[in-house]
């Protein structure tokens, strides 16, 4: 089953679209959560086998291992099929210190690199240029972005993984309370 997450959670407004020459004026974003993908297709993982992931990483993987879904992330016209487990874990904390960066000015960027697919982010006053690179064969497309609705979607999206990990049992509200506090704090464009 294919569960769209659309409206104010996801989905981000004032679609405007303008492309040629490999540019693209987009303010649309959002993510669509998939169909499970079984842990089986990683056969002898281990989440920490040198005991060096804190309480709140250690949760996050084995959420993200447990409860593995496809996800794809849509960026304008651009689709990029994802996995919980094996590429939202891997740039997890890279996408939260990413919205610190957004909120100070600060360019990042998300790897993601089994897929051959890398995201930069360069904010400006109001927008995000986002430039999606793909493989040596697929062109590179920039997107402008709202920033406050950037930032509202990739907070809300990174929530929504905290607050499913608690109700599932794999962190208690005390071990996701700083890090939910923190990305609040990113999103709200009147916070210092």
């Amino acid at each position: 089953m294919i569960n769209t997450v659309q409206g104010t959670l996801f989905r981000l407004s004032q679609e405007a679209q303008e492309k040629g020459r490999g540019l693209a004026i987009q303010k649309k974003v959002c993510f669509v959560l998939g169909d499970p993908v079984f842990w089986e297709d990683y056969p002898g993982f281990e989440i920490d086998p040198l005991g060096e992931l804190t309480t709140l990483e250690r949760g996050i993987a084995t959420f993200c291992h447990d409860q593995n879904q496809s996800i794809e992330l849509v960026i304008g016209d651009q689709s990029i099929s994802l996995e919980l487990f094996r590429d939202i874990l891997r740039s997890f904390f890279q996408i939260t210190e990413g919205l610190r960066k957004l909120k100070v000015g600060i360019s990042f960027s998300l790897d993601f690199g089994e897929l051959a697919h890398s995201l930069r982010f360069d904010p400006t006053e109001s927008d995000v240029r986002c430039v999606i690179q793909g493989s040596e064969h697929a062109p590179e497309m920039t997107y402008f972005l709202s920033k406050s609705s950037l930032v509202g979607a990739l907070s809300d999206f990174l929530l929504m993984i905290l607050r499913r990990a608690k109700k599932a049992g794999y962190l208690s509200h005390e071990e996701i309370e700083g890090i939910v506090k923190e990305i609040q704090t990113c999103a709200d464009p009147g916070a210092p």
